[in-house]
């Protein structure tokens, strides 16, 4: 990715498409921002970075030789993800006070590498969604690893649309594009099909 497309705010702009992560249960800011430190060791992840709001000057360099800068706002880190193909786009990791600890791609980050059909729904975009999803699965995955959780959903605005793990109902799992715990399988008891993943969480994909 180059500095300058990096760098172009208006990149940024607009909704994101989200992995968004139910921590509610994470009471301490503390270990929310531990969590975070841990998903930047991802694989896929580089960062963080300064972002491009920072006054500090962002590299001169390609993916991933750029310089981190010191934070502009605690809550948010930038960074970029690498796609399929190897190419990286723009990224961010947000820590909430609330439940939802949520992994962001900007729609003009999507747009650099991919055709975007608006609004988001599920026919005209599934070329991107099938690229970029089981990326954010791996991802969900690898901190699953170190700090188990229920419930997340990757989406557009996810965190939006549904409830969290506590009040989660069979007929919002139906719509699909969630991760569930097998503990949260047992107990809401979802009426559709599931597929396990190597960490032992399950799997629908989104049904528009």
């Amino acid at each position: 990715m180059e500095e300058r497309a990096y760098g172009k705010r208006e990149n940024w702009d607009g909704s994101c498409y989200e992995l968004a992560i139910d921590y509610s249960h994470l009471q301490a800011h503390k270990d929310l921002v531990a969590l975070r430190q841990y998903m930047w060791q991802a694989p896929a992840l580089r960062g963080p970075f300064a972002g491009p709001y920072s006054p500090a000057p962002l590299a001169a360099h390609p993916v991933p030789d750029f310089t981190a800068g010191p934070e502009v706002d605690p809550w948010v880190q930038y960074g970029m993800i690498e796609m399929p193909d190897h190419r990286f786009i723009g990224c961010q990791i947000h820590v909430a006070s609330a439940s939802w600890f949520w992994l962001c791609i900007p729609m003009g980050m999507l747009e650099l590498v991919y055709s975007i059909s608006y609004p988001i729904t599920l026919e005209p975009n599934l070329h991107w969604m099938q690229a970029v999803n089981p990326v954010l699965i791996d991802i969900a995955q690898h901190v699953y690893a170190a700090v188990p959780f229920d419930f997340a959903v990757i989406d557009e605005e996810a965190s939006a649309f549904y409830s969290t793990a506590m009040d989660i109902t069979p007929s919002e799992l139906e719509h699909g594009g969630c991760l569930i715990s097998p503990a949260l399988f047992h107990r809401v008891q979802p009426r559709t099909e599931w597929e396990t993943l190597p960490s032992g969480l399950l799997w629908r994909d989104w049904q528009g």
